[in-house]
């Protein structure tokens, strides 16, 4: 797509959003970014904008889901004929076999399922789909370079895709992707199975690959419900209060009920145009939803008011807040929530490169039998973590946001006076070796090592630090700093340096962690050794620009940025360890 059809079909996006009650800030302008792509940002010529800005609101009307398969078109608003766009011609499937699914495979299929099947639906159905406008602008399926994540990467070969695939051998992400295409096929095929033997004559044009393309789409733009649905609209949904006559008027779809099996998060939803906006996990944002402080705040603050004009109703939607300035020509961030590089990959196709001030670079250490369970959808993780981060800088660290983000939280003691408020938001006092991992991987190798005696001795020693009343993670933050700020004390006059009574369990969670940490650095090298690692770059001079290469750099980031941080958390723990590094 030349950049001129891009321009054209994104303000069509932007009339189309406009025209069912979407709003984007009279300052910001869509750009691409060199680095970003795609991307918000406040017009140079713009005097910027301030804290508390609404940049975009999206309807709720636009939004595309599971919701839609269930209403059989767009929420609130009428299916009016689209117009074809000059030069476009509708897809020839485009019939009444198209227009919905079997109920039967609505009802028996997952709800995520449902909503990327849908997405292929109104992607086959072409002009004639009443999301045609965003459907424009989304990444093109017969481009898989351009929207790829690596569970799907290696499917069609000879794109880029395959060689960033064998990148990630020995790192996280491999098993994590092996893990998610695993779920991929499998939701397919069972889906694709049910809609023949329902007799959905449309069945054939549902590709493996149309639904990967699908994944990718939902899994890199969507967003999750309970964070960007009204508590009201959530409880319409539920079943839990009636929609009232607007919502069940002649000229849109109601709101649907969902199925008693199915919960609010079960399911992502698509917000066309609000999707533009790139992450930084520093961003300060606000989501708000519906009624009337969203649709207020989403009005046009430039715009004048005619003299005598009725106020339009409030319409059901999510706004985005700035909770920060933003400068003339300053690209304008989202927040998806606290995510690791590992994640942002997996999910979103990206990784964020360290800087003094910033790094996103963990390494996630699982439990044996953990599963890969990556979150569907922008925002903070919706389940308790089912691995342990590994940090590259220390958690307590001002450039390690993500990570302070998981830790737990108390006053900071030291000799066994707090030197901080009690609700001061401060880690415990570990030595270096140990502050780049998560407390509660340290809490679990406590737990697991100590023997009897340092249990009881622990008690004994922490009693009078504790405060009984304090969160349970606080409680347990505090032990740790007992555990190993007072073996990481220097020994007095007379002291040995094992007069520490859990110097033993501090040395024995060492060992354990350094042989966790060098089975991981074994992997990668033994990666590096079947040729995966440090696989030339076949580009020629002045193809950087290249999308088949755009994958491969990517693996090749990661894997470098994984392998420093094993490297500076095996120094750590042994500074006298000398790392051979593979060629």
């Amino acid at each position: 797509m030349s950049l001129s059809e891009e321009d054209e079909r994104l303000e069509k996006l932007l009339h189309w959003s406009q025209a069912h009650g979407g709003r984007v800030h009279a300052g910001l302008e869509v750009y691409r970014d060199a680095a970003t792509g795609l991307s918000l940002r406040v017009r140079p010529d713009h005097s910027g904008l301030a804290e508390g800005a609404t940049v975009v609101f999206c309807p709720l009307s636009t939004s595309l889901s599971y919701l839609n398969a269930l209403s059989g078109g767009p929420l609130l608003m009428g299916t009016q004929p689209p117009q074809e766009p000059a030069g476009e011609s509708t897809s020839v499937e485009a019939s009444a076999e198209f227009s919905s699914f079997p109920p039967a495979f609505v009802a028996e299929t997952a709800p995520h399922v449902v909503g990327r099947f849908f997405l292929v639906q109104q992607h086959l159905l072409g002009a004639a789909s009443p999301w045609y406008a965003y459907l424009a602008t989304l990444p093109r399926p017969d481009e898989p370079t351009t929207w790829a994540l690596p569970a799907v990467w290696g499917r069609s070969g000879g794109d880029g895709t395959a060689r960033a695939l064998a990148l990630l051998a020995g790192t996280n992400a491999s098993t994590a992707a092996a893990e998610m295409r695993t779920h991929i096929d499998a939701e397919f095929a069972a889906a694709q199975e049910r809609l023949q033997r329902l007799g959905f004559a449309a069945a054939p044009a549902y590709t493996q690959r149309l639904y990967d393309w699908a994944f990718c789409v939902f899994t890199s733009r969507s967003f999750r419900p309970s964070l960007v649905l009204d508590p009201d609209v959530q409880a319409v949904l539920r079943g839990l209060k009636s929609s009232g006559g607007d919502d069940d008027d002649d000229d849109g779809s109601p709101l649907p009920r969902l199925p008693a099996s199915c919960q609010i998060d079960d399911f992502s939803l698509l917000l066309p145009v609000l999707d533009l906006a790139n992450h930084d996990p520093t961003a300060a944002v606000r989501w708000v939803t519906s009624g009337a402080g969203a649709a207020e705040a989403a009005e046009d603050p430039e715009a004048p008011e005619a003299p005598g004009a009725e106020k339009a109703a409030p319409t059901p939607g999510v706004a985005f807040c700035v909770d920060q300035p933003y400068a003339p020509g300053q690209q304008v961030f989202n927040n998806y929530g606290a995510k690791t590089n590992s994640e942002l990959l997996l999910g979103y196709g990206f990784v964020l490169r360290p800087t003094p001030a910033l790094h996103n670079d963990y390494v996630h250490l699982r439990k044996r039998g953990a599963a890969a369970t990556p979150s569907t959808g922008a925002g903070p993780q919706a389940t308790l973590p089912q691995d342990f981060l590994l940090s590259l800088r220390p958690l307590d660290d001002a450039s390690s946001p993500v990570g302070a983000a998981r830790q737990w939280r108390q006053p900071v003691v030291q000799h066994g006076q707090a030197s901080a408020p009690a609700d001061a938001p401060t880690g415990p006092v570990l030595p270096p070796a140990f502050g780049r991992f998560e407390d509660a991987l340290l809490w679990d190798l406590c737990t697991q090592l100590w023997t009897a005696d340092e249990q009881q001795a622990l008690q004994a020693a922490t009693v009078e630090r504790i405060d009984a009343t304090a969160p349970l993670t606080a409680q347990r933050a505090m032990v740790l700093s007992c555990v190993f700020g007072d073996a990481a004390e220097p020994a007095g006059p007379g002291e040995s340096d094992d007069s520490c009574p859990w110097a033993g369990l501090v040395d024995r969670v060492r060992q354990t962690l350094l042989a966790k940490v060098g089975m991981d650095y074994e992997r990668l090298e033994e990666a590096d050794d079947d040729g995966n690692g440090y696989a030339e770059e076949e580009e020629e001079e002045g193809n950087d620009d290249n999308e088949e290469q755009h994958p491969i750099r990517l693996a090749r980031a990661y894997r470098e940025q994984y392998r420093t941080v094993i490297i500076a958390a095996l120094t750590a723990l042994d500074p006298e360890l000398e790392v051979v590094e593979g060629t």
